[in-house]
């Protein structure tokens, strides 16, 4: 795990070019895409063999690889004509490409491996079968909130009221005034909530 932190911190100090929300954006396309694939189209798509979700998740991987440094953002600007592209431009048709390539391929690729899945091979089935039918079955929630619900109402509203509080600070930060009256404002919004909260759990239980 040591040897994958640094190539990870190798990596992002080769895009110092990038701001803070496009490292991210670009780092979500890259890498949380292909393990959500899996997650995601796995609850529509159910039958598919044991190993398909790590195949589909390294082919995901290999596929940002390629969308990053082989069909760069400029190379298809180039295929469809669109001429130079800023960095602007870049980072955003990157992240685009990156994307689409994941729906097309590697979610195509896990739908595919259905052709590659036999019952009789399957020793998760039952396991599957039960999954699925928990997730089906729908949950009747008592309507009175018990002690627990008020505890962490409670603790959340208390919370919330620190965070209001800590944001109502900012505002003595050398500002404009409208920037002051910003951090005011989203302080009371905040502070009003973890009120709300906290006056919800000092309430009465209501009748079963």
């Amino acid at each position: 795990s040591g040897i994958i932190v640094i190539m990870m911190a190798l990596y992002f100090k080769s895009l110092v070019e990038l701001s803070l929300f496009d490292l991210m954006m670009s780092l979500s396309a890259m890498i949380q895409v292909p393990l959500l694939i899996p997650l995601i189209v796995g609850l529509f798509v159910k039958k598919t063999p044991q190993w398909a979700p790590w195949v589909t998740v390294a082919l995901g991987l290999s596929v940002s690889w390629i969308m990053n440094d082989v069909l760069t953002p400029q190379v298809f600007a180039d295929w469809v004509g669109l001429g130079q592209l800023t960095g602007r431009e870049a980072t955003d048709l990157n992240l685009m490409l990156t994307l689409a390539a994941h729906i097309l391929i590697t979610a195509g690729f896990f739908c595919a491996t259905t052709l590659f899945y036999r019952e009789e091979n399957d020793h998760y089935r039952l396991l599957r079968e039960d999954f699925f039918k928990d997730l089906e079955t729908p949950v009747i929630a008592d309507a009175a909130q018990d002690d627990y619900d008020q505890q962490q109402r409670n603790k959340l509203g208390t919370m919330v009221i620190i965070m209001g509080a800590g944001i109502l600070v900012m505002s003595l930060i050398p500002n404009p005034l409208w920037g002051r009256m910003m951090f005011v404002c989203c302080a009371l919004v905040i502070s009003t909530i973890g009120f709300l909260l906290k006056r919800s759990a000092r309430a009465e239980p209501g009748p079963a």
